[in-house]
């Protein structure tokens, strides 16, 4: 395990370097799974901080679609609805050009698996 976190250090220094040289502008998004007065985080892979759900928007994709496939993706829940969107955040650390936007939902269930 203490490999595979080393290893994902060394790909985020990469990426930064990378997103420093080729300035792309990238666009995400997170999903704010709220249930009465708690919300769902989980935690990344390589640098251990506990976040909403949610990754890159495929091109070509609707945010909503992305903020779906990506609870799915992430966690044991499907998303039901989405209420509002929280707004559209910039992210220019590292010389990157990040576009992250943050969807609410209070609509979700757990998605059983049947074998």
């Amino acid at each position: 395990m203490l490999i595979v976190s080393k290893l994902f250090k060394i790909a985020q220094l990469v990426r930064k370097k990378y997103w420093k040289t080729l300035k792309i502008k990238t666009f995400g998004v997170r999903v704010m799974m709220v249930k009465k007065d708690k919300v769902f985080l989980v935690k990344h892979r390589y640098n251990d901080l506990w976040v909403f759900p949610g990754g890159q928007i495929e091109k070509d994709e609707h945010v909503l679609n992305a903020g779906s496939r990506e609870v799915s993706e992430e966690t044991p829940y499907i998303i039901d609805g989405f209420s509002f969107c929280l707004g559209t955040y910039k992210n220019t650390n590292n010389g990157k050009d990040d576009n992250v936007t943050v969807l609410v939902s209070y609509k979700f269930k757990v998605l059983l698996f049947f074998f």
